[in-house]
């Protein structure tokens, strides 16, 4: 009897180690995805070119990457003059554009989507946020016909409404200090701070997707990519979750370790997962998702939201 006990002890355990070594295995197959954006300067005047490289570096071997560029610049002031293909290099891929501005200011480039496709897995991930400056160009001093200035010889009356205002000047300064000689503190009023909770910025950008109607006329991947967007932004916002720049497994996977009902898991699981497939795979859902996945998100962020209000009581 304890000969059989003893074989099936030794079978537990090896049975345990096989899981320990798959589990391992599997999780080295995964991508770790990285992107990466630098420009070439962070000034430039208005016209001049700038170039944005894109870097995206992979432990795995990636078989295809795509990046949606009119995600950089929503504001529509930003211009792609040139942009060449992905060119595969080691550890990943690298891409370029050039592009121009006509308005001064500063610009923020928002992260970048860029989606890949490895051995393994189809998903999405997101560049650092990049900034820059757009100057007028000095206005040349050699187009005007500069004439020097002919001087007259100065006299003691030229000086004389000077000698009065400084005597005003300092009659005045001896009362103040005669009558007011204890300096009065100056009562300073702080202008509060406003600031306007997550789910109130999602849910005004999503009505403004929603009134869009992206996926009715013909975009259904710019409808899922700001979909999807609009999402990351919240997460991070309203749960300090790294959204933005974290793939939708990443999310998931942060997800999962709030007290989140799981059926509202699986929702957000089921949308990033598909709108991973819409902007990488081309896959063509049928509309009743389109309109489901928007609902399904929207009512994360309703379910989620914080009243500031009750905190503050």
């Amino acid at each position: 009897m304890q000969k059989i006990i003893s074989y099936f002890k030794q079978l537990s355990l090896s049975s345990t180690w096989i899981v320990v070594i798959l589990l391992f295995s599997f999780s080295t197959l995964t991508a770790q995805v990285t992107v990466r954006t630098q420009l070439d300067t962070n000034y430039m005047l208005i016209g001049d070119r700038m170039r944005l490289q894109v870097q995206v570096n992979s432990n795995s071997e990636l078989k295809k990457v795509e990046g949606l560029i009119n995600q950089i610049d929503t504001s529509g002031t930003i211009e792609i003059l040139t942009e060449t293909p992905w060119q595969k290099q080691a550890g990943g891929y690298l891409k370029s554009y050039t592009f121009t501005a006509f308005d001064s200011g500063y610009y923020n480039l928002l992260p970048l989507p860029v989606a890949y496709q490895s051995e393994y897995t189809i998903d999405t991930a997101y560049s650092n946020t990049l900034g820059f400056m757009i100057d007028n160009p000095g206005v040349d001093s050699t187009l005007a016909d500069i004439k020097p200035i002919i001087k007259e010889p100065t006299t003691f009356e030229d000086y004389v409404p000077y000698l009065i205002g400084l005597g005003i000047l300092l009659l005045l300064a001896g009362l103040i200090w005669y009558f007011f000689f204890r300096r009065k503190e100056e009562v300073i009023v702080e202008t509060p701070v406003i600031i306007r909770p997550a789910h109130e910025i999602a849910l005004e950008k999503l009505s403004g997707l929603k009134s869009e109607s992206l996926w009715q006329k013909g975009s259904v991947k710019e409808y899922y990519s700001q979909l999807t967007y609009i999402f990351r932004e919240y997460l991070e916002n309203r749960f300090d979750i790294q959204a933005l720049e974290s793939t939708s497994e990443q999310i998931i996977s942060q997800l999962e370790k709030k007290d989140f009902d799981a059926k509202m898991n699986d929702d957000v699981r089921r949308v990033l997962q598909s709108a991973d497939l819409v902007k990488f795979a081309k896959a063509k859902p049928v509309e009743e998702f389109h309109v489901e996945s928007f609902e399904k998100l929207e009512a994360f962020v309703k379910t989620t939201k914080n009243d500031m209000n009750a905190e503050a009581r």
